[in-house]
């Protein structure tokens, strides 16, 4: 083990991995937004400032799960 990762310590100690799901995944667990809408955000995620929370890895497609929540509350503008 090299002397940097024996200071900084475990990957997960430094920061938390983030919550990440597909599409299916994250519309089987969530009621909101359908599958088919979800899929638009991601098309248009730069328009609506989505872009933060959808990762691509290849052809895979990844949501942060807790990101994208935080930027919806975020466009709310009657909270």
């Amino acid at each position: 083990m090299s002397e940097e990762m024996a200071e900084k310590g475990p990957l997960t100690s430094e920061k938390k991995i983030p919550n990440l799901l597909t599409v299916k995944q994250f519309c089987s667990q969530h009621s909101w937004p359908s599958e088919s809408a979800m899929r638009s955000y991601i098309y248009r995620a730069e328009e609506l400032g989505l872009s933060p929370a959808i990762n691509r890895f290849r052809r895979r497609v990844l949501i942060n799960v807790e990101l994208f929540f935080e930027i919806i509350r975020g466009n709310n503008k009657y909270d």
